[in-house]
């Protein structure tokens, strides 16, 4: 990482010591809390965007979108909605 070139999440995933079954675990968890959010706004009346947590898309291996952070923490972003422009995203943190 200190080597300033592309790397993979299997790479940065092997040096944080990140159990790739924990990972998707912890994405799962995050994904459910903002969705169970997001259903409580849809059901409130607010125009939200609903998930599909069973997507294969939240699964770590099949991350895109993500960076490491000057703190050395991995940041894994899961942007939806527009295709062109998006505002909405879940991020998850790995420590």
């Amino acid at each position: 990482m200190k080597e300033n070139r592309e790397t993979t999440i299997d790479e940065i995933l092997s040096k944080k010591n990140v159990n790739i079954n924990d990972a998707n675990n912890q994405i799962k968890q995050e994904v459910n809390k903002a969705q169970e959010q997001n259903l409580r706004l849809r059901d409130a009346g607010y125009n939200v965007n609903i998930r599909d947590v069973e997507s294969d898309t939240y699964k770590i291996q099949n991350a895109e979108e993500f960076f490491v952070g000057q703190n050395g923490y991995l940041y894994v972003v899961y942007p939806y909605g527009n295709n062109e422009i998006t505002s909405e995203m879940d991020v998850i943190i790995f420590r």
